[in-house]
C-alpha cells in the first residue's frame, strides 16, 4: 500500500510541475525623462543608421541613476525632470525636438527569482539592467509594426532599476509607444512587484559601488581638509581614486583634483598651506607639493620604485620617505632558510629611509645595510628621529625583537635607545623630554600588566607608557584603563594627549590629561572613529567615521566649541532613499556570571509578529566586531535580506580591559565558544520572533576557527559558514605565515610538543566526527596567513563521513576577499547559502553552483 501511495505522490508532484504556469505581471507605472534632442552626426550616409548608433551611446552613466519623481537631470544644456506616467502602454510625444526618452521602473523581490522580461515598442529601444544592455531593438518596421523582444532577467532580494531607452527613428507616422511585462513563476508571483518609488533596503551594490572615504588630512590652520576618495567605475570596470578639498567651516567642496589618479597619500605641511601627495604611474611613484593659496603644484621627487610612504618633519622644511628594496634571490634551484621570516615572499626585503628637502628636491639616504629600518617619529625640533629595526632569531616570544635608535638628521649618526617585544608605536612628546610608547602589557616587564598572578596578559592588548629620556623612568598610564590604545595625537594643548582606542565594540577618542592623569571620552558623533587629523595651529580636527547603521562620512570638529561640521562629500540625496533597520544593544550574563556585550540588527520592515531566520556573527579572537556600517561581513545587508543578526563579543577580545582579553591566551576557543553558544541560547530566549530552528553562524579567520569549534559542541545551528578558518592548530602553527607569531600570544609558552591539550584537543579537525551541522567552507586559494589546507582538512574529514559540507575556493586571492568581482560573488554566495538552509530557498545557491 505504501508503494502505491509513493507512486501516486510522485505522479502528483510531476503533474504539478508539468502544468505549473508563469504569471504575467504588467508594468503600469514608469518614470519618464525626455524628450532629449538626438542630433544626426555630420557626414552621415544614412540618417537612420546614424540615429541607431546613438541608441548605444549614452550621455550619462545609466548605472549611476536612482531616479525619483520630480528629480532634475542635466544633460548637456538641457534640464529635465523625471515625470511619473501610468498605463500599460506609454505613448511618447515626438515633438519638435524628436530624440530620446528614458523610461525607468523598479523591481522589488524578497527572494532570488528568474523572470522573463518582454518589451514592446514601435521605435528603436534598448533595455539596461545591472549596468548592461539586455535587450536591443535596432530595426524599425516601415509599416509601424510593434516589435516584441524578450530577455531572461535574474533578480536578487531587494530593489533593482530597469531603464528603457527609446529613440525616434527618422520622422515617420508610427505611434511612439513602449510597454513592458514580466513572466514570473506563479508560486513566487507574490514576491515580485514593480514600482516607481525609490526607497530601498541597503544592498551589495551599496557596499561595493558607492563613493568611499579612505583618508583625511587638515591644513595647519584648520581651514581646509583634503579627502582621499575612491569609487567603482562600472562602465570602465575599474576603481577610480582621487582627492578633493573642503572648507572646514562650511563643509562645502572647494576643489576636486579628480584628474590626479592613483593617489596613495595626501598630507598637509605642519606649518604652511601646502600639502604633499604621492601618485603612481607605470609602476613608479612621485611626490608632488601643492600650494593651496597659489593653486600651483611642483614635483619634488620622481620615478621612485617601491615608495611606501612619507612623513613631514615638524618644521616643514623636509620630509622622510621610505623605499622598499625587494629581495632578489639567486637563480639556484634550492633555497636555504635562516629564520622563520625567510618563508615570507617579502621577508628578506629591506626598507631604507631618505631625507628629502622640499625646497630644493635634494635627498640623502639616511639608512642602509641588510636590515630594514622603520620610521618611528621626529623630535619636536626636527633635529632627530627615532627609527626601528626588527631582529629575528631570538628565543623569546614573539621570536623577534624591536630595537629603537635615535638618528641625528644632520650627521645620520645612530644611537641605541630601547629594545622590547610586542611594540606598536613610538612618539616624541612635545616637550622633548619624554617618549610615548604604545605596546603590549609586558613591553616593560610587569609595569603595564593588570592581570592576576600567573595569568598571561594578552600582549595584543596595547597599553600606553611614558618614558623619560633622562631618568629612564617608565609610567604605565593605561593599565587600569579598559579601552585598548591604538594611536596618539598631540595638539596645541601641551597638557593633553589624544588617543584613538578600541573601546568595547566602539572606536573612540579619549583625551588624557597629563597633569590630572585622567582619561576623558571625547564625543565625535560616530561609533567607529577612523582616521583623524589634527590642525597644528588651532584646536580643530578632521576625521571620518561611521556607525552601525550610518554610512561612513567625514567631519570637522572644533574642540573649543564642540561643534561638528559634516563635509558635503555626498550628493544630498545619496543615502536619502536607503532604508535601514534598528540596531539594539543586547547583554546577557553567562554561566560564570560575566556580562557579555552584543548587538542585534533588525530588518528594515521588522514585524514582531513574524518569525525570522537569524545569523550569529562573531570573531572570538583578539579584536571585537566593531560597529562599522560596512565591511566584508555586512550585518546591515544580511538584515536587509530578511535576517535578524546577533553579534556577541565573547571573552578574549581587547577593548574590555586586560582581565577580559587575557581569556584569549592558551584557550583557543573554549571560553569564547562557550560565550557564543550560551549567548545564542539567551538571544533566542529573549527574542521570540526568531525561529530557533533557522539560525546560522558565521565567522572568518579566528572566527572561522570558532565556527568549526562551536559546531563540534552543539547542534543548535541549522547552517554554518567558516571563511579562512583554522582546523588544525599544529598545521597552522608552522605553516601559516603568522602562525608561530600569533600563537606566541594566543598560546603563550605552549607548543605542539608540550601542550597537546591546546594543539590537538582544541583543534576542530580532531573533533570532526561530532559535527552534524551543514557547513560551508570558503577560502582564498593563495592565502598564506591561514593556508588553504586548513579548510581542505575539514572538508575532507566531513566528506569521507558523508556529512553535509561545501567548499568554495576564491581563485587567486589571499586572506582578504577584496578584488571587486570576486568579492561581489563571494559576498552573495554567503547569503545564498544561508537562504538555502535558513529560508528553504536553494534557487540562488543553485544558480551559482548547481544543485
Amino acid at each position: 500500500m505504501k508503494s502505491i501511495f509513493n507512486t501516486l505522490l510522485i505522479i502528483t508532484i510531476f503533474s504539478i510541475n508539468l502544468f505549473a504556469e508563469d504569471k504575467t505581471i504588467q508594468v503600469n507605472e514608469y518614470l519618464v525623462l525626455g524628450p532629449i534632442k538626438s542630433n544626426v552626426p555630420a557626414f552621415a550616409d544614412d540618417i537612420n543608421s546614424a540615429l541607431k548608433n546613438n541608441l548605444e551611446t549614452d550621455q550619462i552613466y545609466i548605472s549611476q541613476w536612482w531616479p525619483k519623481e520630480g528629480e532634475q537631470v542635466v544633460i548637456g544644456v538641457e534640464k529635465l525632470r523625471w515625470e511619473k506616467k501610468s498605463g500599460n502602454k506609454i505613448e511618447l510625444e515626438k515633438g519638435k525636438k524628436g530624440g530620446v526618452y528614458y523610461l525607468g521602473f523598479y523591481v522589488n523581490t524578497d527572494r532570488f527569482l528568474k523572470t522573463k522580461l518582454e518589451v514592446n515598442g514601435s521605435q528603436y529601444y534598448k533595455v539596461v539592467y545591472d549596468a548592461k544592455s539586455v535587450i536591443t531593438n535596432a530595426k524599425v518596421d516601415k509599416e509601424c509594426k510593434v516589435k516584441t523582444n524578450s530577455a531572461e532577467l535574474k533578480f536578487e532580494n531587494g530593489k533593482s532599476l530597469v531603464v528603457i531607452k527609446t529613440l525616434l527613428a527618422e520622422e515617420n507616422d508610427c505611434v511612439w509607444e513602449i510597454s513592458a511585462s514580466f513572466n514570473v513563476d506563479e508560486k513566487y508571483s507574490d514576491s515580485f512587484t514593480t514600482t516607481v518609488g525609490p526607497k530601498y533596503f541597503t544592498n551589495v551594490a551599496d557596499l561595493l559601488n558607492k563613493k568611499k572615504i579612505s583618508d583625511v588630512s587638515i591644513s595647519p590652520d584648520g581651514k581646509v581638509v583634503a579627502v582621499n576618495l575612491t569609487k567603482r567605475n562600472l562602465e570602465l570596470d575599474k576603481t577610480d581614486s582621487w582627492f578633493e578639498l573642503y572648507d572646514a567651516a562650511s563643509g562645502e567642496m572647494l576643489q576636486s583634483l579628480k584628474g590626479i589618479s592613483n593617489i596613495n597619500q595626501v598630507d598637509w605641511s605642519p606649518v604652511e598651506n601646502v600639502f604633499a601627495y604621492s601618485a603612481r604611474s607605470k609602476g613608479k611613484s612621485s611626490i608632488w607639493i601643492y600650494d593651496y593659496d597659489k593653486k600651483t603644484s611642483r614635483e619634488v621627487l620622481s620615478n621612485i620604485e617601491n615608495l611606501t610612504g612619507f612623513e613631514w618633519a615638524p618644521n616643514g622644511k623636509f620630509m622622510v620617505y621610505m623605499v622598499n628594496n625587494p629581495y632578489k634571490p639567486d637563480n639556484s634551484l634550492t633555497k636555504k632558510y635562516n629564520y622563520i621570516k625567510d618563508r615570507w615572499p617579502w621577508g628578506n626585503d629591506v626598507t631604507h629611509l631618505y631625507k628629502l628637502d622640499v625646497s630644493t628636491g635634494a635627498n640623502q639616504q639616511i639608512t642602509s645595510g641588510k636590515v630594514s629600518a622603520g620610521f618611528g617619529c621626529f623630535s619636536p625640533d626636527s633635529k632627530k628621529m627615532i627609527i626601528s629595526k626588527s631582529i629575528y632569531g631570538v628565543k623569546e616570544r614573539p621570536f623577534y625583537r624591536t630595537d629603537y635608535y635615535t638618528v641625528d638628521l644632520e650627521t645620520f649618526k645612530a644611537d641605541s635607545l630601547l629594545s622590547g617585544f610586542f611594540t606598536n608605536a613610538i612618539y616624541w612628546m612635545p616637550d622633548g623630554k619624554d617618549l610615548l610608547l604604545i605596546a603590549g602589557p609586558q613591553f616593560f616587564g610587569k609595569i603595564g600588566v593588570n592581570t592576576a598572578e600567573g595569568i598571561f596578559p594578552n600582549d595584543f592588548d596595547n597599553q600606553a607608557y611614558l618614558y623619560n629620556l633622562n631618568s629612564k623612568e617608565v609610567k604605565a598610564i593605561s593599565k587600569t584603563f579598559k579601552p585598548e590604545e591604538q594611536a596618539a595625537y598631540f595638539t596645541s594643548d601641551k597638557n593633553a594627549v589624544y588617543f584613538t582606542t578600541k573601546d568595547s565594540s566602539y572606536q573612540n577618542l579619549y583625551k588624557y590629561d597629563l597633569t590630572k592623569h585622567k582619561y576623558e571620552l571625547v564625543d565625535m558623533g560616530v561609533e567607529v572613529l577612523g582616521t583623524i587629523s589634527f590642525a597644528k595651529k588651532n584646536p580643530v580636527a578632521a576625521f571620518y567615521g561611521e556607525s552601525s547603521n550610518i554610512q561612513r562620512k567625514a567631519f570637522v570638529k572644533n574642540f573649543d566649541s564642540g561643534n561638528i561640521i559634516k563635509l558635503q562629500i555626498y550628493n544630498k540625496n545619496e543615502f536619502a532613499d536607503t532604508q535601514l533597520g534598528d540596531v539594539k544593544t543586547y547583554y546577557f550574563t553567562n554561566s560564570d556570571g560575566v556580562e557579555i556585550l552584543g548587538r542585534v540588527y533588525y530588518p528594515p520592515n521588522f514585524d514582531p509578529d513574524k518569525k525570522y531566520p537569524a545569523i550569529v556573527n562573531y570573531y572570538g579572537g583578539v579584536s571585537p566586531v566593531e560597529r562599522t556600517f560596512e565591511g566584508r561581513y555586512p550585518a546591515n545587508i544580511w538584515a536587509a535580506n530578511g535576517y535578524i543578526v546577533y553579534i556577541p563579543q565573547p571573552q578574549g577580545c581587547t577593548g574590555f580591559g586586560q582581565e577580559y582579553s587575557s581569556k584569549h591566551v592558551n584557550d583557543w576557543g573554549n571560553i569564547a565558544g562557550k560565550d557564543i553558544i550560551e549567548g545564542t541560547k539567551a538571544f533566542l530566549k529573549d527574542h521570540p520572533f526568531v525561529d530557533k530552528d533557522r539560525v546560522g553562524c558565521i565567522g572568518a579567520s579566528y572566527g572561522g576557527f570558532m565556527t568549526m569549534n562551536i559546531i563540534t559542541k552543539t547542534d543548535i545551528y541549522a547552517a554554518a559558514i567558516s571563511h579562512a578558518g583554522i582546523s588544525a592548530l599544529t598545521g597552522y602553527w608552522g605553516e601559516g605565515y603568522w602562525g608561530a607569531w600569533y600563537n606566541s600570544v594566543a598560546a603563550a609558552e605552549s607548543f605542539p610538543w608540550n601542550n597537546k591539550k591546546v594543539y590537538v584537543d582544541y583543534s576542530p579537525m580532531y573533533n570532526a566526527d561530532k559535527i552534524t551541522t551543514p557547513l560551508l567552507l570558503t577560502h582564498g586559494n593563495t592565502d598564506p596567513n591561514v593556508p588553504l589546507g586548513e579548510s581542505w582538512n575539514m572538508y575532507s574529514a566531513l566528506k569521507v563521513q558523508g556529512k553535509d559540507v561545501e567548499m568554495i575556493e576564491v581563485e587567486g586571492l589571499q586572506h582578504l576577499i577584496m578584488e571587486y568581482h570576486k568579492r561581489k560573488k563571494w559576498t552573495k554566495t554567503l547569503i545564498a547559502y544561508f537562504d538555502k538552509y535558513l529560508k528553504g530557498q536553494p534557487e540562488w545557491w543553485n544558480e551559482f553552483y548547481g544543485e
